[in-house]
């Protein structure tokens, strides 16, 4: 595996895993393993900045592993899509002259709960245009900060990390 990926700078201790297919758990790791990336990140702008030493640092690479379609409805019009073929093609082409299908795809598209990114004007919300938090670890909020009060984190579940 070294080899393969020493043409995108990566070394594979460097490699984060994150693969599955249940979503909240997959939104665990995604959002503890880019937080994690982002802070080594961090970490080689801060050293090459404090020691101006020409190096050439290895990036973390996040490899996400899912089903086809997943998060997609399973099935449509008899047809199967999560884990099949299908889920890379038009899964819905008759939206325009099936109301049925209009609202599957509705349904579909506000599962990913759009009102939790974007305001009434469609705009990205603040808390996400603002980007990451430069601040040190210890003294930022929870990864979460989207989430509406109602919600709470559950505790962050790490991906496995694999040489």
């Amino acid at each position: 595996m070294r080899n393969s990926t020493a043409c995108f700078g990566v070394m594979a201790g460097l490699l984060n895993f994150v693969e599955g297919s249940e979503t909240d758990t997959m939104h665990q790791s995604m959002a503890a393993t880019t937080e994690h990336c982002i802070e080594e990140i961090i970490s080689c702008q801060q050293e090459a900045r404090k020691t101006g030493a020409p190096k050439r640092f290895h990036w973390p690479m996040i490899v996400l592993r899912t089903p086809k379609g997943w998060t997609s409805p399973s099935e449509v019009a008899g047809h199967r899509l999560e884990g099949f073929w299908r889920a890379h093609q038009v899964p819905m082409a008759d939206v325009k002259k099936n109301p049925e299908r209009l609202q599957e795809l509705e349904r579909w598209m506000r599962s990913y709960k759009p009102e939790a990114l974007f305001d009434q004007n469609g705009k990205l919300i603040a808390a996400l245009k603002a980007g990451p938090s430069r601040r040190p670890p210890h003294e930022r909020q929870s990864t979460h900060q989207w989430r509406s009060a109602q919600e709470s984190p559950s505790p962050a579940r790490f991906p496995r990390v694999r040489n």
